[in-house]
């Protein structure tokens, strides 16, 4: 998708990288949240879902790469920053601008609800990163040696402070995410090895890249979801429905000797990722009287919600 807004000027041009393969459901979630999400921050943007040919093992940060490497060469617009976006991580809070810093990457993904929204440490900078052209470039993009799931995400903070950088975060109340949950996939089996071999970070990058796009398709994201959405809707909040009830009940029986905390009702909020809420700032600690309140609300509302897409269709 593309995207430019005709009432100001914008002050970045963002390429949004999507590494992805056999996710359609949860790219199809991840782009219903992202066009409107970013189109409230005004932003000019284009979206690069980038694939690997074939069913070899996966290599995420081969295919960031090639994808850099193309979205780099496009003159229209010409991209100032880039943001490396996983799959599965939907944006809370829109005060969580979506932008580059010109003084050094940004890791905008610090807390996700599947990790409790806290930041596992320090080094993380995994989810969702931006930075400019000139960052990428110093750094020497992402290892292309990562055959497998996981830590190219930790040898991109090696190459990033190896160049002299310190990632920036906005705090943890500001860049809120939930994560679609998903099967793991199977780890790359030297990722230790490869890891620890620090100084090939000049020989293994985006300088070295011999792989290349094999099809770019342009994709206009269809806005007749609407048929399809509505269906889905009336399932997930006739779901919603029957597990709000289950939670009310839940809440009264653990509530009588104890506080509520929101870990108690965490599994529960996660079937209604689809529905674009995102109420979970609701849940910090609270009493009895609150949980019960709560809970019971939401059973209102999502009983309401089913008559009224019932009452449509």
């Amino acid at each position: 998708g593309i995207y430019s807004p005709s009432d100001c000027i914008p002050r970045q041009h963002l390429a949004i990288i999507i590494p992805f393969r056999n996710r359609e459901y949860q790219l199809k979630i991840l782009l219903r949240h992202l066009h409107p999400f970013l189109q409230r921050q005004k932003r000019s943007y284009r979206i690069f879902v980038v694939e690997p040919f074939g069913n070899g093992t996966f290599n995420k940060g081969l295919i960031m790469n090639i994808a850099f490497n193309h979205a780099s060469k496009i003159s229209a617009p010409v991209f100032n920053c880039f943001m490396f976006h996983d799959v599965d991580l939907i944006p809370e809070n829109d005060y969580n601008v979506y932008e580059c810093d010109k003084h050094g990457p940004r890791h905008l993904a610090p807390a996700v609800d599947e990790l409790r929204y806290f930041l596992m440490y320090n080094d993380l900078i995994g989810g969702v990163l931006a930075v400019t052209k000139h960052q990428f470039m110093k750094a020497n993009g992402w290892s292309n040696l990562y055959w497998g799931w996981g830590f190219e995400d930790d040898d991109m903070n090696h190459r990033l402070r190896h160049a002299g950088y310190r990632v920036s975060r906005p705090p943890n109340s500001v860049g809120r995410y939930k994560m679609i949950r998903h099967e793991k996939q199977v780890p790359a089996f030297n990722r230790y090895e490869i890891l620890s071999r620090w100084l090939r970070y000049s020989s293994d990058g985006i300088q070295q890249l011999s792989a290349s796009i094999f099809r770019w398709d342009l994709t206009w994201l269809p806005l007749g979801y609407q048929q399809d959405y509505d269906s889905i809707m009336s399932i997930v909040v006739a779901k919603f429905l029957v597990s709000s009830l289950l939670l009310f009940g839940y809440t009264c029986q653990l509530c009588l000797t104890t506080v509520c905390t929101p870990s108690i009702y965490f599994n529960w909020f996660l079937i209604v990722t689809d529905c674009r809420y995102t109420y979970t700032y609701l849940l910090s600690s609270y009493t009895f009287a609150g949980g019960v309140l709560i809970s019971l609300s939401w059973t209102v509302i999502s009983l309401l919600h089913l008559v009224v897409h019932r009452f449509k269709s």
